[in-house]
């Protein structure tokens, strides 16, 4: 038989354009399902999110896990879009969340306008409970204070705004020169404010506890302007003699601190040690029953006796942000002279 007939078919069956063509198909269809394997972009899918609760704030962001993600996709909660879209790599993205409503969130994905995927129901925003307010001690100095201001703001002097009493002046030191601390270089300088004075006082403030994006809880002062945060911060106060501001250094529990009674071996030198006289203070707010300030109790050579206040948690005692632990180390500062050493001996006494 001949392999061509004089029709031109193959075997009697395909002419030869019809076998190329076959040929040509049955060569082509795996090479371009090959190239559409290798040059195909990847399917992007979400896995999860972390964390799966926010309560209702400002400034949350949400982490977003998955497969093949890539840059300029986005991320919608139900139909509103999120603010930001920061991928880490291919498998984690961090979006910063818009304003939400308490209630449950289908995570959708999206590449350009398209949805690619979907976590239904994935995040959860709870509703912001009412804020609960305590009350805090506060150490610190009113700045700023024209001359009546001064003599007004004595101990009793209270806080009022909107007819409730948000605290008031628990002790108050002699007022002096008011100044303000300026940074030129690595230098700070004080340069005075002609007129106006600082008065070393204790406060007693009610503040309201917040939630943060951290899960802590930070205390705010409403104030008469807008709240401010007790920690560190310059505080604005609603008085009768208008409104001052207080530099907060150091908040406290409601109420009386516990006392240490702390022997303390130091490396001062001889001199130095001479200087230091028993009921020095560490700190120079004024005194008054039941304020959180230390004393020197005793000196002898390089040894010191402390009574300074404290306060006991559960993992045992704290002063100005040190653990006292007998062997730790203990820096306490007074007016003219600095006990830094280690604690040889502790003991907790009473209030008296």
């Amino acid at each position: 038989m001949a392999l061509v007939d004089d029709r031109g078919q193959v075997f009697g069956r395909f002419n030869p354009v019809d076998a190329f063509v076959f040929v040509l198909v049955v060569v082509m269809i795996p090479i371009a399902y090959g190239a559409y394997a290798l040059f195909r972009t990847p399917h992007a899918k979400l896995t999860s999110v972390d964390p799966k609760h926010f309560t209702v704030g400002p400034n949350l962001r949400l982490r977003v896990n998955g497969t093949n993600l890539r840059p300029f996709m986005r991320v919608s909660l139900n139909t509103v879009q999120g603010r930001t879209f920061m991928i880490r790599s291919t498998e984690t993205a961090d979006v910063d969340l818009p304003d939400l409503e308490p209630g449950s969130y289908d995570v959708v994905l999206y590449d350009y306008a398209q949805e690619v995927d979907r976590l239904s129901k994935a995040l959860t925003m709870l509703p912001r409970v009412a804020p609960s307010s305590i009350m805090v001690s506060v150490h610190g100095a009113l700045v700023g204070l024209k001359q009546g201001q001064a003599d007004a703001l004595r101990a009793g002097a209270t806080f009022v705004q909107n007819n409730h009493v948000l605290g008031k002046v628990l002790a108050a030191g002699a007022p002096h020169a008011g100044e303000v601390q300026l940074t030129t270089g690595k230098a700070p300088i004080a340069v005075g404010l002609p007129g106006l004075y600082d008065v070393p006082a204790v406060l007693e403030i009610e503040c309201a506890l917040e939630d943060t994006s951290d899960r802590s809880l930070r205390c705010t002062f409403p104030g008469p302007a807008q709240p401010g945060v007790v920690a560190g911060a310059i505080l604005s106060l609603p008085t009768a003699v208008g409104a001052v501001s207080f530099q907060v250094t150091d908040v406290h529990p409601p109420g009386g601190p516990r006392f240490v009674r702390v022997r303390v071996r130091t490396s001062m030198a001889p001199e130095i040690g001479r200087q230091v006289r028993i009921g020095d203070a560490d700190s120079d707010i004024p005194d008054y029953s039941g304020a959180w300030i230390g004393h020197v109790e005793s000196v002898t050579g390089t040894d010191a006796v402390l009574r300074v206040p404290a306060q006991q948690l559960a993992s045992g005692w704290t002063y100005h942000g040190q653990w006292l632990k007998v062997g730790g180390a203990i820096r306490f500062e007074t007016s003219t002279a600095v006990i830094a050493g280690t604690i040889a001996d502790m003991m907790p006494i009473d209030n008296r």
